[in-house]
C-alpha cells in the first residue's frame, strides 16, 4: 500500500510524521506509519513509545477496517513477552474478532498463533491446538502463504508439547523450508533455534548443536536481540550438558542483560531460572533457591502457569538438596493436584516424587511408581528422566538384594548417547545411585 510506501523512511523520521499526522487528523496515514515502527522496532525495541503509537492511532479507526485489524494485530503480538497472560489474550481476542469481521487472513492466521501459544502456557494446550489447526487451514485456503510456517510450526510446537515429538517434526520442517523459500531471515533463525530445541530434548545433540549455531549466527548477523536471548540460553545449555559451569554462567549472563534492556520477561525469566540451575551443580543451593523464585514471580505475573510449575519442581529439587524434605514433598502433592498439566511437567513430578520416596524410605512405593514411569518417559523421550528413573530403580533393586547393574548400565548408555558430560546433572544422578548403593553393600 502507499501507506507504506510513504513510511519506508529511517525511524526518526517515522517517529515525526506520525506525530505530525496525528496532529492533522491524518488517522490513515498514521496507522500505517505506526505499523512501519512496528516492523522497524520489534526484534530491538524500545516498545514503550511504539505501544502508545498503536494504542493512539487504534482509538481513531473503525473498527471494520483491514487496518484496524492490522493495529490490533501488532499491539497484541507486543503483549506477548511484556504484559501479563490474561492482557495478552484479550488483545489477542480483539485482533481475532477484527480479522474475522474484515477477513484479513494474515491477521486471522497470526492472532490464532499467538493465542495458541498463550493457551499453551495457561494449561490449556487442548484449545491451543485447536486454534493452531484452525490457523493452519486459513493460511492454506487463503492466497496469502507468508504466515503458513508460522501456522505450522505452532502445530508441531504443540504437538511436542503434548509428547508426540516424532509427530512434530514434519511440521518443524517443513515451517523451516517455508521461511527459507518466503527469505525471511529472521524467523528462518526462530525456526532453526526451535528445532534445535527438539533435537536436544529427544537426545540428538549434534544435530542440536547445528540448529543452535545456526540460529546464533543468523541473530548476529541481523542484530535480532531476541534472537540473541535465546541464542545465549541455548548455547548455556550445551555448556551444561560438558559441565562447563563457568560458560554457562557467562553465556546466560550476556543474554540476561540483552532480555532486561528488550524487556523480554519471559527471556528474563528463563535465563535467571537458567542461573539457578548452574548455581545448584555449583552447590550454592540458596543462590539456586533465590534465582528460582526471582523467575517463578516473573512467570506469576505474567500468568504463565507452564514455566511457574516448572520453577516450582526446580525449588522443590532444590529443597530435597538440602535436605528439607518435608517442605520439598509439599510442594510436590500442591503440584500433583494441578489440572491440565503437560505430560512433561507431570513426569518431572513423578520421577522427583520417586527420589523423595527413596528419602522417604518407602522403597516398594518408590520402585512400583518406577515401574509405572519408565515406559511413559521413553515413548516420549524424556531421556535425561529416563536416566534418573533408572538410577532410582537401581538403588531399589539393591535394598531389595537384586542386581542394581542392568538399570545403571542403562542409565550410563542413555547418558552417553546424549553425550552428556560425568559432571553434568544426569551424569551426577547416577552416581550419586552408585554411591548410594556402595554404600548400602558396605553396610551389609
Amino acid at each position: 500500500p502507499d501507506g507504506y510506501k510513504r513510511a519506508s523512511l529511517d525511524l526518526a523520521n517515522v517517529l515525526s510524521s506520525f506525530d505530525r499526522a496525528m496532529a492533522q487528523g491524518e488517522e490513515e496515514t498514521a496507522a500505517y506509519l505506526s505499523l512501519a515502527a512496528a516492523q522497524l522496532l520489534k526484534h530491538t525495541g524500545p516498545f514503550e513509545r511504539l505501544t502508545k503509537m498503536l494504542d493512539d492511532v487504534d482509538l481513531l479507526l473503525d473498527d471494520d477496517t483491514p487496518l484496524k485489524a492490522r493495529v490490533a494485530l501488532n499491539r497484541a503480538s507486543l503483549a506477548m513477552t511484556r504484559e501479563p497472560l490474561a492482557v495478552t489474550r484479550r488483545h489477542l481476542d480483539r485482533a481475532i474478532a477484527l480479522g474475522d469481521s474484515v477477513n484479513v487472513a494474515s491477521v486471522r492466521t497470526a492472532a490464532r498463533i499467538n493465542l495458541a501459544y498463550v493457551l499453551s502456557r495457561t494449561s490449556r494446550l487442548d484449545q491451543g491446538m485447536a486454534l493452531a489447526e484452525e490457523a493452519v487451514q486459513i493460511a492454506l485456503d487463503s492466497a496469502e502463504t507468508a504466515y503458513l510456517p508460522a501456522a505450522l510450526y505452532c502445530r508441531g510446537h504443540l504437538t511436542n508439547k503434548a509428547g508426540k515429538p516424532h509427530d512434530a517434526l514434519d511440521d518443524f520442517e517443513a515451517a523451516l523450508h517455508g521461511y527459507q523459500r518466503l527469505g525471511d531471515r529472521i524467523r528462518e533463525g526462530n525456526c532453526h533455534g526451535n528445532i534445535g530445541e527438539y533435537h536436544h530434548n529427544v537426545g540428538e545433540p549434534e544435530l542440536a548443536k547445528q540448529y543452535y549455531e545456526n540460529a546464533l549466527a543468523i541473530a548476529q548477523e541481523l542484530g535480532d536481540r531476541a534472537g540473541l536471548v535465546r541464542g545465549q540460553r541455548r548455547i548455556a545449555w550445551l555448556h551444561m550438558d560438558a559441565a562447563r559451569w563457568s560458560e554457562a554462567k557467562e553465556a546466560l549472563r550476556a543474554g540476561l542483560e540483552i532480555a532486561r534492556r528488550l524487556g523480554d520477561l519471559p527471556g528474563e525469566a528463563s535465563l535467571i531460572g537458567t542461573l539457578g540451575a548452574v548455581a545448584a551443580h555449583q552447590d550454592d543451593n540458596s543462590g539456586a533457591l533465590g534465582h528460582f523464585r526471582a523467575a517463578k514471580n516473573i512467570y506469576r505475573s505474567q500468568g504463565n502457569e507452564e514455566q511457574f510449575q516448572r520453577c516450582e519442581i526446580n525449588i522443590a529439587v532444590t529443597m530435597e538438596r538440602l535436605d528439607r524434605v518435608d517442605e520439598s514433598i509439599d510442594i510436590i502433592e500442591r503440584l500433583k493436584l494441578t489440572k491440565g498439566m503437560l505430560s512433561r511437567t507431570r513426569c518431572f513430578i513423578q520421577t522427583l516424587e520417586m527420589k523423595l520416596m527413596i528419602r522417604k524410605a518407602r522403597w516398594d512405593e518408590a520402585q512400583a511408581l518406577g515401574q509405572r514411569l519408565l515406559p511413559t518417559v521413553k515413548k516420549k523421550q524424556y531421556w535425561e528422566q529416563a536416566i534418573s528413573v533408572h538410577s532410582y530403580l537401581a538403588i531399589c533393586e539393591a535394598v531389595s538384594n537384586s542386581d542394581p547393574q542392568p538399570h545403571l548400565e542403562e542409565a550410563d548408555s542413555i547418558l552417553k548417547r546424549l553425550q552428556l558430560a560425568d559432571g553434568s546433572d544426569s551424569g551426577i544422578v547416577i552416581a550419586n545411585a552408585r554411591a548410594e548403593i556402595k554404600q548400602m553393600e558396605h553396610n551389609r
